[in-house]
């Protein structure tokens, strides 16, 4: 059966899942991790794609991306295939990493991407990597969380449009995604499995 074309434009917004391929680990240390983000980083401001939220996991990355000049399946199959290269070479390994493509879920509003967020960001703690509420985000730096929560416009996020949904202002936008992240647990059932790549 033939693949379904995706979804795509300039201006469209995705929840894209990218996962080591047999459920493999796609990162051994926080010098690959780096890497990735270094990675994502460079791509993201290249092709004009603001990144609105991310989660680095064992075997699978979240990132919610922003469609600009340059088509998704271009951004996305640069950043992959120079991952792979780059973890392959450093840990000695061939053949494949990521699990067939890239899956994305387009996000159709404010309400859809504001839930997005917060299932992006909240990953590492519905998984167990991290144990508590979402205040532990804070400090951990494989999430795009404590960019939003701290204004850090040094970061990997486009804090402008992150922020959007929650607010008129960035101070009014940062309390509501305060608010809205320390709730998370109270709201469920939200889902806690991300689609399959």
């Amino acid at each position: 059966m033939p693949r379904m074309p995706r979804r795509d434009a300039p201006g469209a917004l995705h929840h894209v899942t990218l996962r080591g391929v047999g459920g493999c680990d796609i990162f051994v240390d926080d010098l690959d991790r780096d890497d990735l983000y270094r990675r994502i980083l460079l791509v993201s401001r290249e092709h004009r794609s603001p990144i609105l939220a991310f989660a680095f996991m064992g075997n699978h990355i979240h990132v919610i991306v922003q469609t600009g000049p340059v088509p998704l399946a271009t951004t996305m199959a640069r950043i992959a295939t120079g991952y792979a290269l780059y973890f392959n070479r450093r840990h000695g390994r061939v053949g494949h990493l990521f699990q067939n493509r890239y899956h994305a879920t387009p996000i159709e509003d404010d309400n859809h991407l504001r839930h997005s967020i917060r299932y992006v960001h909240v990953n590492p703690l519905a998984a167990g990597i991290l144990r508590g509420h979402v205040d532990v985000l804070d400090g951990y730096p494989w999430t795009g969380h404590e960019q939003l929560s701290a204004g850090r416009v040094d970061g990997l996020l486009d804090l402008r449009a992150a922020l959007a949904p929650f607010g008129e202002t960035v101070a009014k936008a940062r309390r509501e995604l305060l608010s809205f992240m320390r709730a998370w647990r109270r709201n469920a059932p939200e889902p806690l499995k991300a689609p399959l790549a």
